[in-house]
């Protein structure tokens, strides 16, 4: 919301300096009240009276007659030193031909009035006129040398809009659109699987809130664009094109986004980076085709737009918005050599949908790979939190100093592996569960050296029983419980939970078995804890009544 603010902000703000531009520009009309009274005024500090000098030697009541009928106060003057009569702004001294039937004018003016002489002039001009006996009189403008200024600011103007736009438009998904990163991190999305939500249903219940809310304020913010700048002609075919470049480029960048928000445990504020990461994509695309455009290399700039908007998915709607400007002038002319800018607009249109396919494939190996374990198998994603594969790997020589308890676990875990039917089947199940982490230390050498975090786990608990985990820093206590939950793949072992030696008994009866309290704070900060309540009642399937009889306990 902020950024829409200031994007409407920057609107207006340049909107009343262009049209203060183009007033400052505009034609002035330039008549004799600019410079000289009208009859019946007698002061103005700008204005004065019109001296008029007769070297005819006759009457020149004609002339005297016409300045009046063109609001013209004058006063006659016989003198030729006209600083005596200072201040004035101008002078006729009104000269009669051999014939006696034209005048001669010599004009004396004043050089600070900066329209004083064509005043001047068109005052001759239409004395003429009324020695025609021609009542109507002639009206002169003074228009600016820089008569393609208002539109080339207009260009300019549209063209640092749009592409501010594309800046703002980018930087924003990352802030509403990536809380899978902050779900990773406090562990609330493995509360929701645990609880038995589909990862299917956790991304679409996402896409369905953030789709609409995308695509709202990119119609306000494109919408708002075209508003303040009434000049962009709509070519109803082409506008359709935008808005099926739209339409494509809303799912493309919401499920882009839903990509690199995995980088959650590599970037530690994800929203932030990834808005910056945006936001300067965006503009060095930008401003590289239309340097290119600029500078006339058409074909560059037609390769570039190409490549941008396949590989780059933020791209395209700025590429579409930019070339419908481009050919959107109100009467502009179309030269035989101009680059027809919707050569490019196809695969702007089409690029979107395109990469929604391949996002949608990148975020199901994403989620298969980092999204950890559930209880039910997902129609899309297909993976289960059945049983971890048993590896086979030779007996481990135990240390000495190992504690009893500890033996007596693993044989305890041998025997009823052994005889599974012996004896009812403990609710969690640990056999030889061994957890390697890969870390790099030696960069230029390649080599990675095996970090161990839990080294063949085994233990029982039994329904009923309560076991704690002890051990200092970096034992393995957490690493052991993530891979019970699903949160981590183990290296090799084996973990059964419930009734049934094969692993869980089915999906019901797991979802209402697992419970997981992690050691960070899984809430959402957003909501209450009674919707906590609601939400995982709801995942788990029950009924709004037994939600609010758990939740007045």
């Amino acid at each position: 919301l902020l950024l829409f603010l200031i994007f409407l902000v920057v609107q207006i703000l340049l909107f009343f300096i262009h049209h203060i531009i183009k007033n400052a520009v505009a034609a002035i009309r330039l008549s004799p009240d600019l410079y000289l009274l009208k009859p019946g005024e007698n002061f103005h500090k700008y204005r004065s009276r019109l001296l008029l000098q007769n070297s005819t030697e006759s009457d020149i009541s004609d002339i005297v007659h016409a300045l009046g009928s063109m609001n013209i106060l004058w006063e006659m003057f016989n003198d030729s030193d006209y600083v005596s009569v200072a201040p004035h702004s101008a002078a006729l001294n009104v000269f009669a031909l051999q014939s006696r039937q034209n005048y001669v004018f010599n004009i004396i003016f004043n050089s600070t009035m900066v329209h004083s002489l064509p005043v001047l002039m068109n005052i001759v001009s239409n004395l003429f006129l009324r020695s025609l006996n021609v009542t109507e009189s002639i009206q002169i403008w003074s228009n600016p040398f820089i008569q393609d200024l208002p539109d080339t600011i207009f260009r300019l103007e549209i063209y640092f809009e749009a592409v501010l736009l594309g800046i703002i438009i980018t930087g924003m998904p990352p802030y509403f659109a990536m809380d899978n990163a902050e779900n990773h991190k406090i562990k609330a999305y493995t509360q929701l699987k645990i609880a038995g939500l589909y990862p299917s249903a956790y991304w679409t219940g996402q896409a369905v809130v953030d789709l609409p809310l995308f695509f709202f304020i990119l119609t306000l913010m494109i919408g708002s664009l075209f508003a303040f700048h009434y000049g962009v002609y709509f070519y109803v075919g082409k506008f359709l094109a935008v808005i099926f470049c739209l339409i494509g480029y809303v799912p493309s960048v919401v499920l882009f986004t839903y990509v690199v928000s995995f980088t959650f445990r590599k970037v530690q504020n994800t929203k932030e980076f990834w808005s910056f990461i945006f936001s300067v994509t965006a503009l060095l695309c930008t401003v590289v085709t239309e340097v290119s455009f600029f500078l006339d290399h058409y074909l560059v700039t037609t390769i570039l737009h190409y490549v941008f908007s396949i590989f780059i998915p933020i791209y395209p709607l700025i590429g579409c918005l930019i070339c419908f400007i481009k050919v959107s002038w109100k009467g502009k002319s179309q030269s035989g050599g101009y680059h027809d800018p919707w050569d490019r607009l196809l695969v702007a249109v089409l690029a979107p949908y395109l990469q929604c396919v391949v996002w949608l494939f990148l975020l199901r190996c994403l989620e298969l790979k980092n999204g950890g374990r559930t209880v039910r198998e997902d129609p899309f994603f297909r993976k289960c939190f059945t049983k971890a594969k048993p590896w086979k790997f030779p007996d481990v020589p135990h240390e000495e100093n190992e504690d009893e308890d500890v033996k007596a676990e693993r044989l305890r875990v041998k025997e009823i592996l052994s005889s599974p039917r012996s004896e009812e089947m403990p609710a969690i199940l640990v056999s030889s569960l061994h957890k390697e982490f890969d870390e790099r230390k030696e960069f230029l050498l390649g080599r990675k050296i095996k970090k161990v975090a839990t080294k063949h786990v085994s233990l029982c608990v039994k329904k009923g029983e309560i076991l704690g985990l002890l051990g200092p820093n970096g034992a393995g206590k957490s690493t052991l419980i993530n891979m019970l939950v699903g949160e981590i793949e183990p290296t090799s072992g084996q973990v059964l939970m419930g009734d049934d030696s094969l692993g869980l008994s089915s999906e019901g009866d797991s979802v209402k078995f697992v419970g997981y309290c992690p050691q960070t704070n899984p809430l959402w900060p957003d909501i209450t804890l009674q919707e906590h309540f609601e939400i995982y009642g709801a995942i788990k399937g029950m009924s709004q009544s037994d939600v609010a009889e758990v939740i007045k306990r």
